[in-house]
């Protein structure tokens, strides 16, 4: 084996190992996501669990628009706000029953993309779908920074094309 040869392959390992971890990083957050049982934006208490799996960016774009949902319902009372039910983290309002983390597609090292599967069930059928997640870098260890919704119709949960797009809306 050449020196070429060496470093691709000392390369392909550690990309390798990195996308093994952001695979576990997406699977720890929707685990513990689906223990919450949230509905609409996370509340303090859950950003404070779910912080160590959220991007820095992703836990300033909720911010900001728990800060707009509050205005929204503090001007009309008698409405609900924005993002107050559905899940955010999955393309199905009702949201999911089981998950799977796909694999993940090839990254530059800083940023992946992989698939999660989903099921959710009703009236004992079943509906499945597949949804995107963007993981990035962030120091040492891999976080979510959006979330690219793929179910279009049924369930689909009516927040836009991806979770970061949502929460840019005016509000109310």
């Amino acid at each position: 084996m050449n020196f070429f040869q060496v470093m691709l392959l000392a390369a392909q390992i550690s990309i390798s190992g990195q996308s093994h971890e952001a695979v576990k990083a997406v699977g720890a957050f929707y685990s513990e996501y689906q223990e919450l049982h949230i509905s609409g934006l996370p509340d303090k208490q859950a950003i404070r669990k779910l912080s160590p799996y959220l991007s820095a960016a992703l836990i300033a774009s909720i911010t900001r628009a728990r800060q707009r949902q509050a205005q929204c319902i503090s001007a009309h009372p008698g409405d609900k706000g924005p993002w107050v039910e559905g899940d955010m983290f999955s393309s199905n309002f009702e949201g999911f029953a089981k998950f799977r983390v796909g694999d993940p597609k090839p990254g530059n090292g800083q940023r992946q993309l992989m698939t999660l599967n989903f099921e959710y069930v009703d009236g004992g059928k079943s509906h499945t779908w597949a949804d995107q997640v963007v993981v990035v870098r962030q120091g040492n260890r891999w976080v979510l920074d959006d979330i690219l919704y793929g179910r279009k119709a049924g369930f689909g949960n009516g927040f836009g094309g991806s979770l970061r797009q949502s929460m840019k809306g005016k509000g109310c």
